[in-house]
């Protein structure tokens, strides 16, 4: 027992009885622990049986005294009543196994009674017979002892708070929901992912652990948010920011912003807050000129009231100020050194200075350059800061910390043009070149390492910190991403990527209205064969008829031509009858008659049979012709939704086409490479290759359009025409929106227990939830997720618990399995109960569609997936690779393959028609509980009982990331 309790989740209601908090934790564990522990229990119990020995009949027979309750407050039938019903009464009493015709699972049917009248007479213990019997007062004694379920008699202290109840008049209080149940803390140790998804373009994918839900980014390789509910926050433990209970289901919405996670009688919807991105930077005035550090941790703005000002890039705050430089006679030059601990500046006279952030003070100076100084960059090994000057000349400044000097060099011209813009990252320095040209100088000696070309005039560029990547931007809007090591062109940053999404969501769904009409019409075919096969068959019965009727016709003729006769043999027998051979006649006679009788006999029935086989092969055609008819109007149907579908296709391939400008980028870090255009939209890329990840919609007018950026870990520092300053978060915080379920204190949650299972429709209208009570109810609903209102309830879907859900990709059907160990697929239009599936011997864990609708994968605690022909119903296929029950699985698109997983260690990618493993996806060492995959397979995530979410090249199965724990990081 010591064991079991140790190792229990224990986020229960913290007014549960010992047993009962024991039963609720064994509950929540997953299948195999929930089964080991039970046996584990069951194995203590009968110990402790063994070890008291034979109990004493007259000792059962003792009536409980009960104890004087005293709790200050009145007694609750949720919080102190139930528990002790729950632990030793309700295996018994309960709506599927009501013994006595009595259910004690809630107050309501408490005080209905059973069989043998009310149970609770108000402010009357002594006359309730739910008192009586479980104070084994009178018989028959509740719960029987010795009994089969380890229910125990009540206490002294719980038979006296079950008097004390019903004495206060047996109210029924408050209704049991999450909102008013007193919650204990999550172990912080159990960390064991019982849920992931990953969003439809492969970037994100979110797990669940305990009560917290952790959303990764691929890209940038690390956690980027940690699901906060505002309602939880010092609430509960660091375990429990998302929910107080465990996350047993995730679901990412098809357009990637919105997130549903499931705990107990909850589901949350969470917005990735992508218009909340630009945020602006309240300072005292009006900027004229921003500059960053070469690591972009910083930046300097020079403000109208003469202050330069430092921020701290990654908290937005301002970290120091300098005063008393005057922009109409100070330019800002840069934000410089080792620990970017000066400000660069230069004064009307053309001397630049080094000044300490820090207190304000000169660090060195110079003398006068002889042409306007416009931008610096400090090379930390050469110890010189390089002066760009209007003239398009560089000038290196050699520092001496001691004599506070700054000695300049000789000039440094560029045979490519005037230099117009310079950035130092490293040993790089990036000089832009007056027109399409970009030089990166070694910062050492600033001779031309790399030139990068462009064909067309530059008006901007910038350096990636790392200085692997150079990006920049045409005059006309063209950004442009090169790699620094050969200055070869990598990519051409103008990919609209909502246009992009659109065209690709829009191209999936023609490819499902296609694929159905390919089915339909496959069908159609079989059908019109059938046709065929029954009017061959109708044909063969006609003749078969023709032959009865023609032997029928024969037989009678016969059978007429022997009465005759018999009659004749029969008269003279009646003249003659001791004449022997006219006896012999006569048997002789109706011998002949009664074969011909038998003949004609048999004649019928095979007229008759013929007649039949006729008409049922013409019924048989029939429903046939029937069959090809409804079906041809479902082609109708489904050709209309591919023509749809086909010209929304065309028309978001022509959007995809149209290309976007922007005026400045920067980078984020190394992994993003960020634009914006003079709208003040921020797109974001991927450095390694250009590819389009993000947007952030902006809507500046023209007054406030951007006029600078600068690079960051985060986001970008904006400075607009108006001299307004803004940040843009380049990884936007997910916000919790909206809460399904709960309908107040007073009243149930719409879900009776933990929500198990969630599924977007394809067009994100509509969340599927599935769960239940364990083995009471399976509940599988439909909510809208624009209002979050309850759409539809399909009334007893199943008998148990819901583990999965999935809607078909065209969006008409949704399967579920469950705990009963069934699949079913019910219709979205109606809301009726299509087909079922059976042969699972143990609980469906999860069901999946292919994405063409013909097939269906489930998975089962009984080691098995099943692979069944989603119209008939008949199982196609058994696949046994596991060893252990397989918890999750999941179709890739389109194809014939799909991803599975189970608690033997091990993740798999199936081919559906033939059961063959295609590759496995290695390194869990312990029990797999869930896992997913993009539509497209490329990416595979899966998480197990060592709380590491590990994810895999979906092509190759190669490791691309794992995410540990925080706790354990």
């Amino acid at each position: 027992m010591k064991q079991i309790c140790s190792t229990l989740p224990v986020s229960v209601p913290a007014f549960a009885s010992r047993r009962s908090l024991l039963r609720s934790a064994v509950r929540a564990l997953p299948l195999t622990s929930r089964m080991v522990h039970c046996l584990t229990l069951c194995a203590v119990v009968a110990a402790a049986f063994i070890a008291t020995g034979t109990v004493v009949a007259d000792e059962e027979e003792k009536a409980i005294m009960a104890e004087d309750v005293k709790l200050g407050r009145p007694v609750e039938f949720e919080r102190d009543i139930y528990p002790m019903l729950q632990a030793n009464c309700i295996a018994c009493h309960n709506k599927v196994k009501s013994e006595g015709e009595l259910s004690l699972e809630n107050a309501e049917t408490i005080m209905k009674g059973g069989a043998a009248g009310p149970a609770i007479v108000p402010g009357k213990p002594d006359e309730s017979y739910l008192y009586q019997v479980a104070a084994r007062i009178e018989e028959p004694q509740m719960p029987p002892w010795p009994n089969e379920v380890q229910a125990q008699k009540l206490t002294p202290r719980q038979v006296g708070l079950l008097r004390q109840w019903i004495l206060e008049g047996a109210k029924v209080g408050a209704a049991a929901s999450a909102a008013n149940m007193q919650w204990q803390t999550i172990n912080a140790r159990l960390t064991a992912i019982y849920s992931v998804d990953a969003d439809p373009s492969g970037r994100f994918v979110a797990a669940g652990r305990a009560g917290m839900v952790s959303v990764y980014d691929l890209l940038a390789q690390d956690e980027i948010a940690s699901l906060i509910d505002p309602a939880l926050v010092g609430d509960v433990s660091p375990a429990q920011t998302s929910h107080r209970d465990y996350v047993h289901a995730i679901a990412f919405h098809p357009e990637g912003q919105m997130l549903a996670t499931a705990g107990f009688q909850v589901v949350k919807l969470w917005n990735r807050d992508v218009a909340s991105t630009i945020v602006p930077i309240a300072l005292p005035n009006k900027t004229v000129t921003t500059v960053s550090s070469a690591d972009n941790s910083l930046a300097a703005v020079h403000q109208a009231d003469g202050v330069i000002r430092v921020i701290d890039l990654n908290t937005n705050a301002v970290a120091s100020e300098i005063s008393g430089h005057d922009p109409a006679t100070v330019t800002l030059l840069g934000l410089t050194g080792s620990e970017n601990q000066w400000v660069s500046v230069a004064s009307a006279d053309d001397v630049v200075k080094l000044i300490n952030r820090a207190d304000g003070a000169v660090a060195a100076s110079s003398e006068a350059l002889g042409a306007k100084p416009v931008e610096a960059a400090f090379i930390v090994a050469g110890n010189k800061l390089v002066v760009l000057q209007d003239d398009g000349a560089l000038r290196p400044l050699v520092f001496d910390a001691a004599a506070k000097t700054l000695t300049a060099g000789e000039p440094v011209k560029s045979d490519k043009g005037a230099v117009r813009q310079i950035a130092v990252a490293g040993a790089i320095l990036l000089c832009r070149i007056e027109g399409q040209a970009v030089e990166l100088r070694k910062a050492d000696s600033l001779q031309p390492a790399i030139n990068i070309q462009s064909g067309t005039a530059l008006g901007h560029a910038a350096i990636s910190t790392d200085a692997q990547r150079v990006v920049t931007v045409t005059a006309d809007g063209k950004p442009e991403l090169w790699n620094a090591a050969d200055g070869k062109l990598l990519a051409t940053l103008n990919t609209d990527l909502l246009a992009a999404r659109s065209l690709a969501r829009r191209t999936a769904d023609k490819t499902v209205r296609d694929a159905r009409v390919t089915v339909v019409k496959a069908q159609i075919t079989e059908d019109e064969k059938r046709v065929t096969e029954q009017k061959a068959s109708l044909t063969k019965a006609e003749e078969e008829l023709k032959k009865a009727t023609t032997a029928a016709a024969e037989a009678k003729k016969k059978f007429d031509e022997t009465v005759p006769k018999t009659a004749a043999a029969k008269k003279a027998a009646e003249e003659k009858p001791e004449d022997a051979a006219v006896k012999k006649a006569l048997e002789e006679a109706t011998k002949a008659e009664q074969a011909a009788k038998d003949g004609l006999t048999t004649a019928e029935n095979a007229l008759k049979s013929a007649n039949k086989g006729k008409e049922l092969s013409e019924q048989a055609i029939k429903r046939a012709e029937a069959r090809v008819a409804d079906r041809k109007q479902v082609l109708a149907a489904v050709e209309q939704e591919a023509k749809t579908s086909t010209e929304s296709q065309v028309a978001a391939d022509a959007a995809a086409k149209q290309t976007i400008t922007s005026q400045f980028a920067g980078f984020v870090g190394t992994s993003f490479v960020a634009t914006v255009d003079n709208a003040g939209t921020t797109r974001l890329w991927k450095s390694t290759d250009g590819a389009a990840v993000d947007v952030f919609p902006g809507a500046l007018p023209e007054t406030a359009k951007p006029a600078g950026v600068v690079g960051g870990s985060k986001g970008l520092l904006v400075q607009q025409a108006d001299g307004q300053l803004v940040r843009v978060n380049a990884f936007p915080q997910w916000k919790l929106t909206q809460v399904l379920g709960p309908q107040g204190d007073d009243k149930p949650s719409v879900f009776a227990d933990r929500v198990l299972a969630l599924a977007f429709s394809p067009d994100g209208t509509t969340l599927a939830v599935g769960g239940g009570e364990a083995s009471r109810s399976g509940e599988l609903t439909l909510w809208n997720v624009a209002d979050g209102k309850l759409v539809r309830t399909f009334a007893d879907a199943h008998s148990d618990t819901v583990y999965g859900v999935d809607f078909s990709a065209d969006g008409k059907l949704l399967a579920s399995a469950a705990a009963d160990k069934f699949v079913k697929v019910f219709d979205l239009s109606t809301g009726k109960h299509v087909r079922s599936y059976e042969g699972h011997t143990h609980h469906v864990m999860d069901v999946s569609w292919k994405g063409d609708g013909t097939t269906l994968a489930s998975a089962g605690a009984d080691n098995a997936i099943k692979v069944w022909n989603a119209e008939t119903g008949e199982q196609s296929r058994t696949i046994t690779t596991y060893k252990k029950q397989v918890t999750s699985l999941s179709f890739i698109g389109m194809e014939d393959d799909f991803i599975s997983c189970s608690g033997d260690k091990r993740v798999f990618r199936h081919k559906a028609s033939n059961g063959g493993t295609v590759r496995e996806f290695k390194g869990c060492p312990d029990y797999v509980y869930c896992s997913t995959t993009t539509s497209d397979g490329a990416i595979v995530a899966a998480g197990c009982e060592d709380g590491v979410l590990r994810v895999w090249n979906g092509k190759d199965a190669k490791e691309i990331a794992s995410f540990a724990p925080a706790a354990t990081k």
